[in-house]
């Protein structure tokens, strides 16, 4: 519970960040080129955006900048109340 909450409330500041900061851009970053065989990787935000997708909030960068809305889902995250 303690982890998912730790993943939940970094996603809000990575949220807060300007779009020039070397951390937002290293979460929105997409490899270009060839992909390798198989099962692709999960991403960092991968969860986050399940569960935006399953509480209707959108794209999940999106939805974290929004403190308040974030902030009243956080404990159906935590929980896996949507899931």
């Amino acid at each position: 519970e303690k982890a998912l909450r730790q993943y939940w409330n970094f996603a809000a500041y990575i949220a807060g960040l300007p779009g020039a900061r070397w951390l937002r851009r290293v979460v929105a970053w997409s490899p270009v080129g060839q992909m390798s065989q198989g099962r692709p990787f999960n991403k960092w935000h991968d969860r986050l955006q399940c569960f935006c997708n399953q509480a209707g909030l959108g794209h999940w960068l999106e939805a974290a900048s929004d403190t308040g809305a974030w902030e009243a889902v956080s404990e159906d995250f935590v929980s896996g109340s949507l899931a």
